[in-house]
């Protein structure tokens, strides 16, 4: 649902697209850390591919999460301040 907002240029959807990524990206995180506990001590197994997908999924979910964060801030570095022409000398008519 974020994502269709952010798509469709809604304000809640810039509101709540960097919460959503910054769930997705601590969720296989957690996740990751979980299932290695697991390993570690015995419990339910779980393959070390299915942990990379999770850090993968995470990782990106980070990476688009600083791409959106830093965008105002590469939009206003973009803009052109005006550049005033040099006025004419003194006293010229």
């Amino acid at each position: 649902m974020g994502g269709i907002l952010l798509w469709a240029r809604r304000p809640f959807g810039y509101t709540a697209a960097p919460g959503l990524l910054m769930v997705s990206a601590l969720g296989g995180v957690v996740f990751a850390v979980a299932a290695a506990f697991d390993n570690l001590s015995g419990g339910i197994q779980t393959d070390l591919s299915v942990v990379v997908v999770h850090l993968v999924i995470s990782a990106a979910s980070l990476a688009v999460l600083a791409w959106f964060i830093s965008a105002p801030h590469r939009a206003a570095a973009k803009i052109r301040k005006p550049r005033l022409r040099p006025s004419a000398p003194s006293g010229a008519t």
